[in-house]
């Protein structure tokens, strides 16, 4: 067989000679016909084998000349038998650089120097350009004189194995040069670079570890142990890293330490090291390493650290000021604000009216501003945590559009809410905060909007199992923003344009908070405008998903099947209506005008058809909804059918012309959906009963009826304003108030009642709020309430709720509080809806 690596280019293949040679010996004294033939055929076997492996034979008449050569020994070269040119002579293929080795080596086997003739040069392939041959022959027939006469042998293409070799070799180099490279660095790097064997204990060290420490290069002998050079206090830690790393737990054994200089000097060093070498075990016994001085970095950290504690105590300084400060402020405007709400649900002229109005705008504006820049600091510092509560999302935004909805009907807008039915009723998050940004966004579209309306609309963008994805579109008809100044309408303190704090007012913070808030929510908020013909500003924020369900409005009367007249000239409001219709299983006809109205229930009656309930709006053009309630009740085919009246500028009074005029019923828009129920229920109910003076459903009426138990309130409270403002506001929500003066009478007070909710404050003489609520707690121990706690504090800084929280309380209400926030802390802890408002 051919040698089939390179490494056996001096030996002759086995076959190819027995062959050979067998052939010449019996061609010339062969002792029988019998045993040449025999003989031709081992020798046939063996040329056929060599054949077969690959090798491309050849046979050469040093005598002649004459050169015999197979096919194969020229299709290795990519040629064939049938090539019209033939195959060029060896000469002329074998590569011009090779050609004199090739020729010595077959001359110095000629002259009997070496046992055969064995050579690997390139030879020129028909395509490919010059391949790896091995070469390979050897002597079989000499002349009668002894010179040579006839050599035969075998080429085979080595390509593949040459390049094998060769990758080696450069493999082989590289790795010295590497080797060079880090012998060198190790000599003159900049850093002190060790090498350790750690079997032996034997330490390299570079001439640069020993000058960083002040060694001259003579003095390296003389410097002390690892363990001698560092500073005590650093010694175990320094081992403890060295160990985790020998032990596999890191990749890299990286530690920072004081080494004493030989002047007795301490200087801070980097070392950073690795194992690179392990026994068969895998126990380590290489490590190298190196090590720099970091003194300098050092000084500068410890500066830089100095100086964070100097902004760290300032920062705390700035925030126990404005602490201070808020409470000294929150707690005057608590009744200032709260007692001008309550004045407001009273009597009063109407220039008396207007005065309360100044007051308590004059009061919710600072509070605003206030609260605003507090937002702001708390979220630049990073110091906001959200809440993750069940909550109505339908409620929550209807809340917050009702506070809003005296300012939009100071101004004649319509004031809408739209929500998908695809939203989920329950969600979990921090409802204060979606209020505090829909309220940024709805108070600015009621602020640069002169006429037309402002509209709410939420829906979902997409749902997983963790939660959904919810989109609020605020849309106004406004002034609309420039495209100049909507890139920058999200920075602190910036407004669209320079006149707009001076005509409009606000701090320019409300949409820079909006926008952190919405951020912290994983959403964001985008806003589209065109001047002057409106905005819209679209919110994205994510919500956890709750396992909570609403339960169906009312229940005590039946309204599916019934007909409604819907009479409303604004579209958005028309919509909301007969969704809310439709979702109760009621028909309804809707026009946008009070001639549409009178014509449709005259079509109606001549069918011999009859609505049921009609829905009128109060500001239509042309006519009027009272105008159109009284001529509808003026004929006598409609007089029977219960009408009640939506308004978007419910004030003092209107009530009551509304009951003169015929109706049954009285709501403001934004119309809650659940108020609306009720109210339905209700007209229908009396309706149903042929009462002799029905009575004229508001909401007020409504949170009567809903009222059928009035559960007690503690409050605990010092400050005789704040316990006035706090026992009316209770009473406007249903419930009956005791009021202790103190934390030790709020105790004694507990022990004798039972209680709904209790309203603490904080900051009280004898006994605080916070001991208060830690012995309350120890008195619910062993018992199976837990009544619920929420503090009322004039401290809105961070850090207050937690310590709140901390101490036992289960809520958190800063002052100054309202009708409407006190309503929705009680909602959420008593389960009691609040279906009160303000000024109604």
């Amino acid at each position: 067989m051919i040698l089939t690596n390179a490494s056996g280019a001096a030996q002759l293949p086995v076959l190819l000679v027995v062959a050979l040679c067998l052939v010449a010996l019996y061609r010339t004294s062969a002792r029988s016909e019998e045993e040449f033939n025999k003989v031709s055929a081992e020798a046939d076997r063996g040329l056929l084998a060599l054949q077969e492996s690959g090798n491309g034979l050849w046979d050469l008449n040093l005598s002649t000349g004459n050169t015999v050569r197979s096919a194969h020994w020229g299709a290795i070269l990519g040629y064939s038998v049938d090539d019209p040119d033939g195959v060029p002579s060896w000469g002329e293929l074998v590569h011009p650089d090779d050609l004199g080795d090739a020729q010595n080596a077959l001359e110095m086997h000629l002259a009997g120097q070496t046992e055969s003739f064995s050579v690997e040069y390139r030879m020129k392939h028909k395509t490919r350009g010059y391949i790896w041959m091995h070469d390979v022959g050897r002597i079989v027939e000499y002349e009668d004189n002894g010179d040579p006469l006839r050599i035969i042998g075998a080429h085979r293409d080595i390509t593949t194995a040459k390049g094998v070799e060769r990758e080696l070799a450069l493999a082989q180099e590289e790795a010295r040069k590497h080797a060079e490279r880090q012998r060198l660095a190790m000599v003159h790097s900049d850093s002190g670079l060790w090498d350790i064997d750690l079997v032996t204990g034997e330490t390299f060290r570079s001439i640069h570890w020993g000058s960083m420490l002040g060694y001259a290069p003579e003095e390296q002998h003389l410097i002390p142990s690892f363990n001698d050079l560092l500073h005590p206090d650093d010694l175990e830690q320094a081992n403890a890293v060295i160990a985790d790393h020998l032990a596999g737990k890191t990749d890299v054994g990286r530690v920072e330490y004081r080494m004493q200089k030989k002047n007795g000097e301490w200087i801070w060093a980097l070392d950073q090291g690795r194992v690179v070498e392990r026994d068969e075990q895998g126990k380590p016994t290489r490590m190298v390493g190196a090590y720099r001085d970091i003194s300098e970095l050092k000084e500068i950290q410890f500066q830089l650290e100095e100086a964070r504690s100097r902004a760290d105590a300032a920062a705390v300084a700035k925030s126990d000021f404005l602490a201070a400060m808020s409470h000294e402020i929150r707690t005057p405007m608590n009744g200032v604000i709260g007692m001008t709400d309550l004045l407001l649900d009273t009597d009063l002229t109407a220039d008396q009216m207007d005065l309360a109005e100044t007051v308590r705008s004059s009061g919710e504006a600072l509070l605003h501003i206030i609260n605003e820049i507090l937002d702001f600091s708390k979220i630049e510092a990073g110091k906001v945590e959200l809440e993750q509560v069940d909550f109505e999302i339908r409620t929550t935004l209807e809340d917050t559009l009702e506070i809003l909805s005296a300012r939009a009907a100071e101004k004649g807008l319509e004031l809408a809410l739209l929500v998908n039915p695809k939203v989920p009723d329950f969600v979990v998050g921090d409802p204060g905060r979606l209020r505090q940004v829909v309220t940024n966004l709805v108070g600015n579209a009621i602020k640069f909007t002169a006429e037309g309306d402002v509209t709410v609309k939420v829906s979902t963008l997409n749902v997983a199992d963790r939660g959904t994805r919810i989109q609020i579109e605020v849309v106004d008809s406004g002034i609309g923003i420039p495209e100049a100044a909507q890139a920058k309408l999200f920075e602190a303190f910036t407004q669209a344009d320079s006149s707009t704090t001076r005509k409009f007012g606000g701090t320019g913070l409300g949409l820079t908070i909006s926008k952190q808030i919405s951020n912290l929510m994983d959403g964001d908020i985008e806003v589209t405008s065109v001047e002057g013909e409106g905005s819209t500003f679209t919110v994205t924020v994510w919500f956890g998903r709750s396992e909570k369900k609403v339960s169906p409005p009312g229940g005590h009367v039946d309204l599916s099947g019934l007909r409604v007249l819907v009479v409303d000239d604004n579209p958005i409001n028309i919509l909301l209506l007969e969704e809310h219709l439709r979702a109760w299983e009621m028909a309804s006809r809707s026009v946008t005008g009070a001639q549409a109205a009178l014509d449709l229930l005259a079509e109606e009656a001549a069918a011999d058809k009859q609505f049921d309930l009609a829905l009128l709006d109060l500001s239509m053009p042309d006519i009027d909804g009272l105008e159109l309630a009284r001529r509808i009740k003026s004929d006598s085919r409609f007089e029977q059918l219960p009408l009640i009246l939506l308004t978007s500028g419910a004030k003092k009074g209107d009530a009551a012309i509304a009951e003169e005029a015929g109706f049954a019923g009285y709501l403001p828009k934004p119309v809650r959906a659940r108020v609306l129920h009720r109210c339905l229920e209700s007209v229908v109910q009396q309706e149903d009963s042929q009462s002799q003076k029905p009575e004229l459903i508001t909401k007020h009426t409504i949170a009567e009826q809903d009222a059928t138990h009035r559960p007690l309130v503690l409050l605990v409270e010092d400050n005789a304003v704040n316990q006035k403002l706090a026992c009316r506001m209770l009473e406007k929500h249903g419930f009956r108030p005791v009021v202790a003066a103190n934390g030790a009478e709020g105790l004694e007070a507990f022990e004798q009642g039972k209680f709904a909710a209790i309203l603490m404050d904080c900051q009280m003489p004898v006994m605080d709020g916070y001991e208060s609520t830690i012995g309350i707690r120890e008195i619910e121990k062993g018992t199976d309430g837990r009544v619920p706690i929420i503090a009322l504090t004039a401290h809105a800084m961070e850090g207050d709720r937690q310590r709140c929280i901390d101490c036992g309380m289960d809520d958190y209400l800063p002052k100054p509080i309202t009708l409407h926030t006190l309503g929705e802390k009680l909602e959420k802890w008593t389960g009691i809806r609040q279906t009160t408002s303000p000024r109604q």
